[in-house]
């Protein structure tokens, strides 16, 4: 399977009501590559993510890889919290 095919999760969005739907296709276990692509960021962003402890990961040998669920949790996460109003500003 190609990750072209994963659709990717757009940042001008504020919220992913079909976040598992929209990987439904993939993997249960997530290269960092395929995690780029679907956040849209760069390799270097999603191992970061990974090494911060954002993203749970399993490490085998040097590749990362991240549990379909676990992405699917994160993206929820940050779309909740993207929409959190900020303390004090209105």
């Amino acid at each position: 399977m190609s990750t072209s095919s994963f659709k990717a999760y757009g940042a001008s969005g504020t919220q992913a009501p079909e976040v598992a739907g929209m990987l439904e296709e993939a993997p249960d276990l997530l290269t960092v590559q395929n995690i780029a692509e679907v956040l849209q960021v760069s390799e270097q962003s999603a191992r970061a993510y990974c090494r911060a402890g954002m993203l749970p990961h399993v490490q085998i040998g040097r590749r990362l890889y991240v549990p379909k669920a676990q992405l699917v949790a994160f993206i929820e996460a940050e779309c909740t919290r993207s929409v959190q109003p900020l303390q004090g500003v209105l």
